[in-house]
């Protein structure tokens, strides 16, 4: 059971006047962090750290925007976000991140009680922009009753895009719960005892340390589970370029089918093999096609439809610009 301290610590937000259950259609949750993403490269500045034991009753938020990065970590119940025309229900021992600048709303189900913990936080410190308090700018937004937040304009704009760490909400099945809690338990120490601003250094970077270690125990795995999938592409279109040369090959939709726009899977290929798909399809055939030359004595034209060139000058204009020379020059020189 929570202490007096935690049941005290209601959201200081009125509750919507309607009554939400059992929502509509739920989403799934989608990792959304770049396998490429340096951690090592963030440098977060934390904001607000506090655990809460709410009621149905006692904790509704309204619609609005974030404009920092909210963590809500569930040691108990469930906590529903909304957005998008989307539900995501987030129970115990999941996490939730919340990037800036997306319009959504959450609530705690009729009848539920949900214990959590929140972390407010900036991906990159900014001297300029980071040092706000969550006390001094949410929860005075909030228009008591009627579900809406007003929110700040022009401290909208200064969200930089740059920073960008999360583009979308994401929810997370935890790997070690046990460890992010005792995390997330140390941080809440140090925020109590200590409330630090961005002039307190000492207190700060403790934070921002343990910050960091979470993110990583979040992400890390997810990460290292699309680098592999990602290689496995690669590899996978490699074994049906190599089968299909005398087909026709579609590269953007093979790459639709693994779930990734052309241009991205261009970049993931030109990583691995260091030339484009098409590049990498356009050598396959010409590398058959001299096979073929020198062990058949097939026409240069008929060699050119078995090997997937619907033009018989096109193969010999990218022939030579391989090789050096065109087809019948090549048959030619060991004759």
């Amino acid at each position: 059971m929570p202490d007096e301290k935690q049941k005290n610590r209601i959201s200081p937000v009125a509750r919507h006047s309607d009554e939400r259950g059992a929502d509509t259609k739920t989403a799934s949750s989608e990792i959304v962090i770049s396998p490429d993403t340096d951690f090592s490269a963030i440098n977060p500045y934390v904001r607000f750290v506090m655990r809460y034991y709410n009621t149905w009753e006692q904790h509704s938020v309204p619609r609005r925007s974030l404009y920092d990065y909210g963590l809500v970590v569930v040691l108990k119940g469930e906590i529903d976000f909304s957005y998008e025309g989307k539900t995501v229900e987030v129970h115990e021992g999941e996490a939730h991140i919340m990037p800036p600048a997306v319009n959504h709303f959450e609530y705690i189900k009729k009848g539920n009680v949900c214990q959590y913990f929140v972390v407010h936080f900036d991906i990159v410190y900014h001297p300029e922009t980071s040092d706000w308090r969550v006390d001094d700018v949410y929860f005075p937004s909030c228009i008591m009753g009627d579900g809406e937040m007003i929110m700040d304009e022009e401290r909208l704009k200064v969200i930089r895009k740059e920073d960008a760490f999360i583009t979308r909400p994401v929810k997370i099945k935890v790997h070690d719960f046990a460890s992010l809690v005792e995390k997330l338990e140390k941080m809440e120490y140090v925020y109590d005892l200590f409330k630090p601003t961005a002039d307190a250094q000492w207190d700060r970077l403790l934070l921002k340390a343990y910050l960091e270690e979470i993110l990583v125990d979040l992400f890390e795995p997810e990460r290292q589970m699309r680098k592999g999938y990602q290689a496995a592409s690669v590899g996978n279109f490699i074994a049906y370029v190599n089968e299909n040369l005398n087909k026709e090959i579609n590269v953007a939709a093979i790459a639709k089918s693994y779930g990734f726009t052309p241009n991205y899977f261009r970049t993931l290929f030109k990583r691995a093999t260091r030339m484009t798909p098409y590049d990498y399809i356009q050598r396959k055939r010409i590398d058959k096609s001299k096979g073929k030359l020198d062990l058949t004595s097939d026409s240069v034209q008929d060699i050119a439809f078995q090997v997937g060139f619907d033009d018989p000058y096109y193969f010999s204009k990218v022939f030579k610009k391989t090789v050096g020379m065109t087809p019948s020059e090549y048959r030619k020189k060991d004759g």
